[in-house]
């Protein structure tokens, strides 16, 4: 089965006959060579195969795409711990459609890795299902990926460049994420996230949350929360609803793009408790300033050695608790020596 490159026509089926011809001689994936293979509807990649993309290669969705996703892998409901295969390589391109770039209803040991995904204007890759639809996984990683919408495109309401639902044990690392209204959205529990930089421009809509850490005992290491804006709305660099999560070198910066003395920098909600936050730092312009570095429930919540320049107003903590701490108590702190 051969994908016709730099084509005009729809390549859907081929790639639909590729995996199917890939799956009867025993292969585990195919290759797609470089070139631009339009798509009127979703690629679906099997349950334990994969998807590699040579240097030069797009799936791009044709106009009028008809589908949720630019590629979906299949959702693997067996519940058995087997390989989830690989997505890789190239581009994804959503032609500045309300589409998902990339999907995974539910897998394990699965790696989306070293792709471009762009112009998927409602979210960029989406691990899990929403609450209401049970699945199951874990270890689905994404490492050396850049998400973006064209500079000059609105986001989707709503949109999110990676979101986790449902999905556990995951690791995020060194990916970037441009022009969505949020940044990376965590609702499941114990994931990672490191070396993610979200950030957006004007003309994309507003980015209300670089990081909506909704997940349960989750960690965020040098993590970037580049400029969030909201039209003079409150908004925030980061944006804890769960307990136990942990944030360590972490940064928030307010450039020409905010609106001074909106920004939050960590916005504790009531059910983000018991969280962790050491050695965040905290920079803004004169006519940027960051409104609050901390604000909201913060018992329970350990701020340690953080970095704060003089145009934050407000929120500048170092806490230890002790002796309290609701649905997990903190023991009385004791200082050896004293």
């Amino acid at each position: 089965m051969t994908l016709v490159g730099d084509g005009l026509g729809d390549n859907a089926e081929l790639f639909a006959g590729a995996f199917a011809e890939a799956g009867a001689a025993g292969r585990t994936g195919i290759v797609v060579p470089p070139g631009v293979y339009r798509v009127s509807r979703t690629v679906e990649v099997p349950v334990g195969m994969s998807l590699r993309l040579e240097a030069g290669a797009c799936i791009r969705a044709m106009p009028g795409f008809q589908g949720e996703a630019v590629v979906r892998k299949a959702r693997d409901v067996v519940g058995v711990h087997r390989w989830g295969g690989r997505i890789s390589g190239g581009m994804i391109d959503g032609g500045r459609q309300n589409v998902i770039g990339i999907h995974v209803p539910g897998a394990c040991r699965l790696d989306i890795a070293e792709i471009e995904i762009v112009d998927c204007l409602l979210k960029g890759i989406y691990v899990g299902l929403p609450e209401g639809e049970k699945t199951w996984g874990y270890e689905v990683n994404v490492a050396h990926v850049r998400c973006a919408i064209d500079l000059e495109t609105r986001h989707a309401e709503g949109s999110v460049g990676i979101h986790y639902e449902q999905i556990t044990d995951s690791f995020v690392h060194q990916v970037v994420v441009i022009g969505y209204e949020t940044g990376v959205a965590s609702e499941s529990a114990s994931n990672d996230f490191s070396q993610v930089h979200v950030w957006s421009v004007t003309a994309q809509g507003p980015l209300k949350r670089n990081f909506y850490c909704n997940g349960w005992g989750d960690s965020y290491t040098q993590c970037y929360a580049d400029a969030p804006f909201d039209g003079g709305n409150e908004c925030y660099g980061f944006y804890v609803g769960k307990p136990f999560n942990r944030f360590s070198q972490c940064r928030v910066y307010c450039n020409t793009f905010t609106i001074d003395d909106t920004v939050v920098g960590f916005m504790i909600a009531p059910g983000g408790t018991h969280g962790t936050y050491m050695g965040n730092l905290f920079t803004a312009g004169e006519k940027f300033r960051i409104k609050a570095a901390y604000a909201g429930t913060l018992e329970a919540a350990t701020i340690l050695g953080n970095g704060y320049d003089p145009n934050v107003h407000a929120g500048r903590e170092n806490r230890i608790p002790s002796a309290t701490g609701g649905i997990s108590f903190i023991p009385p702190l004791t200082i050896a020596g004293v």
